[in-house]
């Protein structure tokens, strides 16, 4: 019995440390990443500054998911362009560019979960004399979610990963000699 009650004593002690522990967490995150393509900037910032162009180097597309169904906003591209998608294994999304300031700067809102989690990100374009670099950004809130914010420990390494591989499609795409803007 007596047993029992540590045991009991010190679980309860364990769920209060950890819950207490969360308030100190942050209630933000940033990930940042970038690449640099043999390519202009201006090349670039066609290729990013139209959604529809998206399905040629992103990871997820029609093209790699048939089952997911994507709608396109008239225009898609520019400022307040969208692309929308909802399918039951990972429901409701979107992109919807933000601002767009050619050749340098582009932003978006990027929404899941029907619209629940909001992140905000951003393409910074800087010429090079043989290309440009291309960062990547993304930014969001936990919500008041306990789990949420353990979460977030480990977001740059889950994120950051995703946020690699699209990037490097993105360089190939733009290397490959498809696009010729210059």
């Amino acid at each position: 019995m007596k047993l029992a009650r540590i045991l009991l004593f010190s679980f309860a002690a364990l769920v209060i440390l950890i819950a207490a522990t969360s308030y100190f967490l942050p209630a933000t995150y940033g990930v940042k990443r970038q690449v640099i393509v043999e390519n202009s900037a201006d090349a670039a910032f066609t290729i990013l500054n139209n959604l529809k162009t998206w399905e040629d180097w992103g990871r997820w597309t029609a093209k790699t998911d048939s089952a997911i169904p994507f709608s396109f906003s008239t225009p898609d591209s520019g400022k307040g362009a969208f692309r929308n998608w909802e399918q039951e294994n990972i429901g409701m999304g979107s992109i919807k560019i933000t601002e767009s300031s050619r050749p340098h700067f582009l932003s978006f809102d990027y929404t899941v979960d029907a619209g629940r989690h909001l992140m905000k990100g951003k393409f910074e374009l800087t010429p090079l004399e043989n290309g440009c670099t291309i960062q990547l950004y993304l930014t969001g809130k936990f919500r008041d979610d306990l789990f949420e914010k353990y979460f977030g420990l480990a977001i740059d390494r889950m994120l950051g990963s995703k946020m690699e591989s699209n990037l490097l499609q993105l360089k190939m795409y733009l290397e490959s000699g498809k696009v010729q803007i210059r």
